[in-house]
This record gives structure tokens, sequence and C-alpha cells, in this order.
């Protein structure tokens, strides 16, 4: 007996399946799989018995039979109708969706004409051209007409919440965010952040509209509603530039295990894009992680105020990295989120009643890798870490890079390490990953804003200026544009531009540290000695918290002994941007004195990270 579906052909007898006469490569276990949906056709196959016919003599978890279906999803594309071969029953199991024609066994059908050719022999170049010529053709076609061929980024809206039990929708949102980190995922699929599809939640904006401004392929849409202690989802894969549906799937969970349903959900999406996926993203699109609603609200709020940057917001981010971790002490996501908050604590300088921040962050970002050596937030908290208090400029690197291995669309990594990579001197580098975090973030004010900081670093100030002039077409109030824009007419010696951009950043949000150290730069350059010594005797004795700002200060009053005092200090005190000094062109009147070597060598600087500042002007 053989069976026959779509352009397949399928031997029991001989193990093999065939496609168009073609043999398909198939794993032993998958066409065990294959063969026992396709013997049972008639009904649903629960998993269990799937897994006690695929591996009747093994222990295997559940993700092995996920993964095998979503290979063989993969190799076997959709059936004539538009429909995957296999549908999955959610909870239950799978079923054979194709119809089937029962033959008795004979030999496949060739699609190669029979008997001797009467055509006249083509030389083999030109046959070989021809066949490029032909393949390229029907590549073409193909991609031309399906629009999951040409899916190859996408962004996941905010789901929305149809329950009608008036609970706020976190749950929603949680899912949300593990889909995105989920599919970010995967190396060959642009996955836009959850800080920019937030923007979109409630938007009236059309699909072909939220596509556009964010140049993706898809949109995947999504609906959570309660009913009854289970979660349904509705999910839809939509073409963003046509406004098609490429794929829609209904799944059904007990509210506790509704977040896991990611993985699964993630799978079915990837199989619906261009993109080829390797054995180790197949492996993670098969794992599958369980957390309660409870501590993903949790560590969610954690990260929402951890992003707003105050002192204020970042108390409130440990105390909800804290009640995550309450309900669940093993959740490793909490814990990078508590190393993160810790790192700016006393990166800021803020007071921390109870111990050093810098070592509390050391252990939380230690404490997640060893309850998840595959975490990229992880990892990029402990690199984070060595960069700014361990200054071990390669764990640095070893960490974003690995970070990345593990979750290639994951921004915050690709910036942080962009970030580093200007700081030692590899400024185009550096460049290609903050652009690569923007292309996955592109509503990221502090992402924009750095993006303009490579041509900043590479003395290319009317281009920086440019940037950032445009990033405040649309980030109005982000006041570290004009920061960053006053710092670029500084190193241009156009002070009184420097001052006017200062102000507009004052009136925004007041004066800090950065302010008064530009604008007192500033004033020293154009003769106004006696205004920069106000607003350094205004912000009192400075001490370590913004030592970094106040060696600016002394740098655009010309007193060099008192630039190097500070700048020693915030280096010993890690606080602030002093590892910026090496890039910062404010400080390239330094540069010539020995004293500034020394300085170099007590961050650890990689010889190779010195600024050559002739070659860039």
């Amino acid at each position: 007996m053989v069976y026959e579906f779509g352009p397949y052909r399928l031997e029991p007898s001989t193990r093999r399946l065939w496609r168009d006469g073609a043999p398909v490569s198939l794993t032993p276990k998958a066409f065990d799989t294959l063969l026992a949906l396709v013997e049972r056709r008639d009904r649903v196959v629960e998993k269990s018995e799937l897994m006690s016919l695929v591996w009747p003599d093994s222990f295997v978890e559940e993700a092995n039979l996920s993964q095998t279906i979503f290979v063989l999803r993969k190799t076997l594309g959709e059936a004539p109708d538009g429909r995957p071969f296999i549908d999955t029953v959610p909870r239950r199991g799978y079923r054979f969706a194709a119809g089937v024609r029962d033959h008795t066994a004979g030999p496949p059908v060739s699609t190669k004409a029979a008997g001797p050719s009467i055509l006249r022999p083509i030389p083999i170049a030109v046959a070989a051209v021809a066949l490029i010529l032909v393949v390229s053709a029907v590549t073409w076609m193909r991609r031309s007409s399906d629009p999951a061929a040409r899916i190859e980024s996408l962004v996941v809206l905010p789901f929305g919440d149809l329950s009608d039990d008036g609970q706020p929708d976190s749950l929603a949102d949680s899912m949300t965010d593990a889909l995105i980190t989920k599919l970010g995922q995967i190396s060959g699929l642009r996955v836009i952040s959850r800080t920019s599809a937030i923007t979109y939640k409630r938007t009236s904006k059309t699909v072909p509209q939220i596509g556009s401004e964010l140049n993706v392929d898809a949109v995947v849409e999504g609906t959570v509603q309660r009913l009854s202690g289970r979660v349904r989802l509705n999910m839809k894969l939509i073409h963003a530039a046509t406004d098609g549906t490429v794929w829609a799937e209904t799944y059904e969970a007990d509210v506790h295990d509704a977040i896991a349903l990611h993985h699964e959900i993630a799978r079915a999406i990837a199989n619906r894009t261009a993109v080829t996926l390797t054995r180790e993203e197949i492996e993670r699109l098969a794992e599958t992680t369980r957390v309660t609603p409870q501590v993903y609200e949790a560590y969610l709020k954690g990260r929402y105020f951890w992003n707003r940057r105050s002192e204020p917001d970042m108390r409130q981010a440990i105390q909800q990295f804290e009640e995550a971790l309450r309900h669940d002490s093993g959740y490793a996501p909490a814990h990078a989120g508590l190393a993160d908050s810790y790192a700016l604590y006393a990166s800021y300088g803020w007071p921390l009643p109870g111990g050093n921040a810098w070592n509390r962050a050391v252990a939380a970002a230690e404490k997640a890798l060893q309850l998840d050596p595959r975490l990229a937030d992880g990892h990029t908290s402990r690199a984070r870490i060595a960069l700014n208090y361990e200054l071990d400029w390669q764990r640095t690197e070893e960490g974003y890079r690995r970070a990345l291995e593990l979750n290639p669309g994951y921004a915050n990594a690709h910036h942080w390490y962009g970030y580093y990579l200007m700081l030692t001197g590899r400024v185009k580098e550096g460049e290609a990953e903050l652009r690569r975090a923007l292309e996955l973030d592109p509503l990221s004010p502090i992402i924009n804003a750095n993006v303009g900081m490579a041509s900043y670093f590479g003395r290319k100030y009317d281009d920086a200026i440019a940037h950032w002039r445009r990033a405040l077409e649309m980030h109005r109030n982000y006041r570290l544009l004009h920061v960053y824009t006053a710092a670029a007419y500084i190193a241009k010696g156009t002070y009184h531009d420097a001052i006017a951009e200062l102000q507009k950043s004052i009136e925004l949000s007041g004066a800090g540290s950065w302010e008064r150290a530009l604008l007192a730069h500033s004033y020293g350059r154009t003769g106004r000695a006696h205004d920069a010594r106000k607003l350094l005797s205004d912000a009192g004795s400075g001490g370590d918290t913004d030592a970094y700002s106040r060696a600016i200060a002394y740098v655009g009053l010309g007193e060099t002994d008192q630039a190097f005092s500070w700048l020693e200090r915030a280096v010993d005190s890690r606080m602030g941007s002093f590892n910026e000094v090496n890039a910062d062109p404010i400080f390239d009147t330094l540069r010539a004195d020995p004293r500034f070597g020394v300085l170099l060598r007590r961050m650890r600087f990689p010889v190779s990270g010195a600024i050559d500042v002739s070659a860039q002007r």
C-alpha cells in the first residue's frame, strides 16, 4: 500500500517519501510521524499516542514531537488549497488535513519524459545557462505570487483583550512580549522590538500603514479571551502590503499555561516566512518555558520602569523584579532585570540603602546565567557590568556577541554592543550595530540618539547634527537630542549655537549635570569664565556623581590639571560616562598630554582602541 497526497507519494514498504518523482529527505522519526498521521487521517491523533508510536522504547519530552512536526511542516510546505498538511489541535494533538489517495505499491511517477530524445544535443554551457534562467524565473514567479515567500521582517502588534471579566489586559501584554522574544531568536527574521510595537496599542492605523511606517513585510495580530479558567488566542499573520491573511490559527490553554504557547505560535509563524532556520533555532523554538501570568506581569512592569531611567522609576523597577522573584525565585529574566537596575544605580551614583550597587548587579547577573546560560538578557547584563565596573573589555565583547548568538533580534544587545565598539575606536562597526538596533526598535529615542554618536565620535559633526535634527522631528521633547547636538556644536567651535541648544534642553527638563557642564565649557571658551565658575559653584561640591561632567567644564576653562583630577575621580568611582573619554572629541585638547595615555591604561583600554584624531578630521 502507498499513500498519495498533493504532489507527494508515501511508501511504507521502502520508507521513502517522493515529490513529483523525486525523493524527499526525511529523518526516520519524521517519516514515522508522517506515516502515523496519514494512516490515522480520519481523526485527531493525541500527542501521547504519537509519542508512543514514534518513540515506543524511549522516554522523550513533548518538545521532541513538536520539533518533528515543525520540520515536517517546513518540508511539506502547503497543500494545494493553501493550508498546511498537518493541523494542530490545541492541547490535544495533530490531524493530517489533506486528502489522501490509497494505491497498491508501484514505481513512483517521474516527471521526466520517457523515450529517446529527438532534439539536437545542446552544448553543456548553454544548457547550464538556460537551466539557471529557468530556475531563477520560477523562483521569482513563486516569490512574486506567494506573500509568505517575501516575509523577512514583521511586527507583533499588542494583543487585544476580549475578556469581559474586568481584569486588566496584562495577560495579553505578557503573551505579546513572550512571542516577540521568541521570534527575535530567529537570525533571518527582523522582528520589531516591544518598545516600538507597543506604540501601536489600540491604534486606528491600517496594516499597510503600520507596515510602511516600520518597514516590515508582515504584521502579527492576536486577541486573548479568558473563558472559565482557560484562555483562547486567535492569531493572524497578515501580509503588510496587501493586507492579505497569510496564516490564521486558534489556540486554547489553561490560563496558567497560556504564556507557554508562545513557542508553538512562533514555530507556526516561522513556518510561513521566507527565512531558513538553523538547527539551533529549530531547537530553541521547540523549547517550552513555563511562567505564570503573575510573574511575567511583574517582570514586564519592571522593564517598563527600568526603561524610564529616573531614580524613582528605578526603585519601582527593582520592586517589580523582586515581586516576580517572590513568586518564582528561579525566573532568570527577573534576575537579569535586577542586574540592569543595580548597574544603573551604580552608574548614576544614586544612593542605594543596604549595600554596594555594583556588587548587587554582579550577583544578580551571575544568578540569571546560572539559572539559564542561554538567556540573552543575562549575557547582556553581565557584559555591561564588565564594561562599566570591571573594565574588562574582552569579557564585554564576548558577552555581547554571545547574547546576539542566542537572540539575534535583541535590540538592546545590538545597541550596547554598538556603543562598546565605538568606545574602543571601532566606529564603523559600532554604527552598523546601532543601525541594526534601530531597525529592530525604530521608535526608540535613545537608540536614535546614539546612532548619531557614530558621526560625532567619527568627527563628522555636520552629519551628526543633521541626524539629530531629523530625530527631533520624531522625538520633540527628548532632551538628550538637544544635549548631543550642543556637544557637536562645541566640537565644531560654534559655541553660541551650543548655548542655544542647551537652553532648549533646560527648558524641557531643567539643568542636569551634563547641561551645566557643557554650558560651563561653552562659557569658558567664549571668555565668560565668571559665568562658567558660577555654574560650577551652583552645582555644589560635585563629588563623584558628576565627576566626568565637571571634567568637561574644566576643559572649557583651560584648566587641564583640574580636568585630569576629575577624570581620575570619575574612573575610580565608575560613575557617569567616564568610559567615553577615549572617543569624545571634547577631550581632544588633552590627548597630547602624557597623562591622557596614563588614564587610558588605568582604564585597561585595548591598545587597538586608541583614537587617531588626525585620521578622522
